[in-house]
């Protein structure tokens, strides 16, 4: 019964599940930083859109009700839905699933309609598992936005596919981009994720935030302005490493995320 839950856990929590972005772990500023992120993508037919955000509302109004003790984040990006919970360790997946049976216990009856209504709008689903790369996390000192996990958000994530063997090679670009940000004192973001269990690997990620994505387009040409030719050659010494980029041009969605009471 246990493995069936865990299993039920890692489908179900496209309406439960974060790194920022950063989760995506979006960059924030916490005093102790997790380590690890959990990722469930969830790809919903385009005219039931409307019935599953509702039952990931009443999910959430369940997991509030009972108190649950674990924060998701929600992204999203037309009919795709990235939930991302943060962890301090990986153990604390095992944490997850004894809290989850203990609201099923309490709360089946209620739980059980709604999950059925979130499968029966998804076309498909993949999780992931990561870690975070907090060494290469940047918050300017007077950011043009600061992540507020009540107030929806503008989040860009470049999803880098890399060659076999070059992840270390790639995570010094990220350093060298790192100590850029901060020498130049940029404006924007910057939170960074390797992804360890999955598809399509190895892949890292980076991501930043803004209020819109116009506001985002902005202080890019801006970012660019400021760190001029360094980063072109930063970028030069990268694409050996890269095999393919995806962007994620994803809304964090405050109303569909899910932040336990303190």
């Amino acid at each position: 019964m246990k493995s069936q839950l865990k299993v039920t856990l890692l489908l179900l929590l496209v309406t439960a599940v974060c790194l920022q972005a950063g989760g995506l772990a979006i960059a924030s500023e916490e005093v102790e930083l997790p380590k690890f992120a959990f990722y469930i993508k969830e790809n919903v037919e385009f005219d039931k859109i409307p019935e599953y955000r509702e039952a990931v509302k009443e999910f959430n109004a369940i997991m509030a009700e009972c108190k649950f003790p674990f924060a998701w984040e929600t992204y999203v990006e037309m009919n795709q839905f990235l939930y991302c919970i943060r962890l301090h360790s990986q153990a604390d997946l095992d944490a997850i699933d004894a809290e989850f049976m203990k609201l099923f216990k309490k709360s089946g009856e209620k739980m059980l309609p709604v999950m059925k209504r979130t499968y029966e709008c998804a076309e498909s689903s993949s999780t992931a598992l990561g870690s975070l790369l907090n060494e290469f996390r940047y918050i300017p000192e007077n950011p043009a936005h600061r992540f507020d996990p009540e107030k929806s958000c503008y989040c860009e994530v470049w999803d880098f596919l890399l060659y076999p063997g070059t992840t270390m090679d790639f995570k010094g670009i990220l350093g060298e981009y790192s100590s850029l940000y901060k020498e130049k004192k940029v404006p924007i973001n910057m939170t960074c994720g390797e992804i360890t269990i999955g598809e399509n690997l190895p892949r890292i990620w980076v991501a930043s935030t803004a209020e819109t994505e116009e506001e985002y387009k902005l202080l890019s040409k801006k970012v660019n302005e400021m760190i001029g030719e360094a980063a072109v050659d930063i970028r030069k010494k990268s694409l050996k490493f890269i095999k393919e980029i995806k962007v994620l041009r994803l809304r964090y969605d405050a109303s569909l995320s899910y932040f336990p009471e303190q």
